[in-house]
């Protein structure tokens, strides 16, 4: 079976330096017509197809990361019960959560295409983080041809954007976006022939 993921982080800045809070991804097949229900949050370690883990702002800030002053004024303030669910017990160093990232990738990965919601904040973010705390030398377990933009996708492919039960959670996010990816792909009639994977 086709075998894709999607991404989604938290993080306390807009900019490809920012601390990060939390990393949620999805593996999926885009052809198909469902994604199964994401289980809670506190039993999502016992599925391969999921991943959810926070990193402490402490690493984050001592590894150089920064965070920025409009972030917490306009978003995390004007929601504080996301933002106690970003922060809350257990959490990782940085270094530690991108090394569980690149386990979970890489478990069941025949390098997988990666998604994410715009070009310039999710795996640029992601990219960054891995190169600045030296981790897998510097590199994200996917290949930089495998990372591709979903919202491109809906601008080609319009579709009625899914409810999402728990906004601003990576893991949630992850699951909606899919399922929302899975639209525009059979809005456009594509199937997995259409797609190329060199």
């Amino acid at each position: 079976m086709t075998q894709h993921v999607m991404i989604d982080i938290e993080t306390m800045g807009s900019g490809v330096n920012s601390v990060i809070l939390s990393v949620g991804a999805v593996r999926f097949n885009p052809f198909a017509s469902t994604v199964p229900y994401p289980p809670t949050l506190e039993n999502y370690e016992k599925l391969d197809n999921y991943f959810y883990e926070r990193a402490t702002m402490n690493s984050g800030l001592a590894a150089g990361f920064e965070v920025e002053a409009q972030t917490i004024e306009k978003f995390w303030l004007a929601n504080p019960e996301m933002f106690k669910e970003a922060i809350r017990q257990p959490r990782n160093e940085i270094r530690r959560l991108l090394g569980k990232l690149t386990k979970w990738y890489n478990l069941n990965s025949d390098n997988e295409p990666v998604w994410a919601n715009g070009s310039t904040f999710d795996l640029a973010i992601l990219n960054h983080a891995y190169s600045k705390v030296h981790h897998s030398g510097g590199r994200p377990p996917w290949r930089y041809k495998d990372e591709l933009d979903q919202r491109t996708m809906f601008r080609i492919a319009p579709v009625e954007k899914r409810d999402n039960p728990y906004p601003h959670n990576p893991l949630w996010d992850s699951w909606t976006q899919a399922l929302s990816l899975q639209d525009s792909f059979r809005k456009l009639g594509l199937e997995e022939d259409d797609f190329s994977y060199k």
